[in-house]
């Protein structure tokens, strides 16, 4: 089986009187843009001398690794330990369970992923990926925002603005350096939950903050990164967002009522609408768009 990384199509589409264009990420073979940055440090962890990698994940970027692993037609010659959140939604955790069963790989179920991993890590003397903390890993994704301006070129339009969910916000960063390498400096607004929002918070305070959110994939509450990031949203008069449940919940009725042709498993999942939602929520507090790009990340 082929591994489609890239190249993603973007669709219009109109929702009462205002267009909406999609970046359509989940179009990716495993079901994300994650595949981006698997496949840009996939020569790296050919190349490492350790047999064991330890990661902990939300589950986009392990579901990503785990694709790769059995589709790449250069063959990763390592055991791969896998720790997520006891609270992973149903639905992804039986996509990864199938994954774990196809490569043979391990997957272990805890509260406390994260810490878990570093630990297993040190006592195996294992090698602890942590590619989103890496910030020189935005470079997965300039070629994204390659694509969008190329489309802009060939299309004669111009977007007025890009949503995009984010977690340590690499994608984002990648995505704007590449706006920035250009004269054409698209604004960009950054979209998080009212359950963990590290970098929104800055441009969207007073959201009351739910101990559970619809979009699980917002992880990192930390954004080690953030400072670059914020720098480079200031440079493309761009902002953030920080969208709520109920808001997530009206998104993902609006995706449904979209002709989008995506999966079941899609039309339920929060997070594919994140970028959606923050879309709404600045047309509700007045802001206007004529022709807003959404990146839907996937899964």
């Amino acid at each position: 089986m082929q591994i489609i990384t890239g190249e993603t199509t973007i669709e219009k589409h109109k929702y009462l009187e205002q267009e909406i264009y999609l970046k359509r990420e989940d179009l990716n073979s495993s079901g994300s843009f994650k595949d981006r940055l698997v496949e840009y440090i996939w020569p790296t962890l050919l190349k490492l001398p350790s047999k064991k990698i330890v990661l902990s994940s939300s589950g986009n970027f392990a579901i990503s690794l785990l694709y790769f692993y059995i589709h790449s037609g250069e063959k990763l010659d390592k055991e791969i330990v896998i720790f997520v959140s006891n609270t992973l939604p149903e639905l992804k955790l039986t996509k990864l369970k199938r994954l774990i069963a196809q490569s043979a790989q391990t997957l272990i179920i805890t509260k406390k992923p994260k810490s878990e991993a570093i630990k297993y890590a040190k006592q195996e003397s294992a090698y602890l990926l942590r590619a989103s903390s890496d910030f020189t890993n935005r470079f997965a994704y300039t070629k994204l925002g390659q694509e969008i301006l190329v489309y802009e070129e060939k299309q004669k339009i111009q977007f007025d603005a890009v949503f995009i969910c984010a977690s340590s916000g690499l994608a984002a960063a990648g995505i704007m350096e590449e706006f920035l390498s250009h004269s054409r400096h698209l604004p960009v607004y950054i979209v998080q939950t009212s359950h963990i929002n590290s970098i929104s918070k800055f441009y969207d305070p007073g959201v009351n903050y739910e101990e559970k959110t619809l979009a699980n994939a917002i992880s990192d509450r930390i954004a080690r990164n953030k400072e670059p990031i914020k720098e480079l949203i200031t440079k493309l008069k761009g902002s953030g967002v920080v969208v709520n449940n109920q808001e997530i919940y009206l998104s993902l009725e609006i995706f449904r009522n979209l002709d989008i042709d995506v999966s079941l498993e899609n039309k339920l999942n929060g997070n594919i609408v994140l970028s959606l939602a923050g879309l709404f929520r600045l047309l509700k507090k007045g802001n206007n768009f004529t022709k807003p790009l959404l990146i839907i990340s996937g899964n």
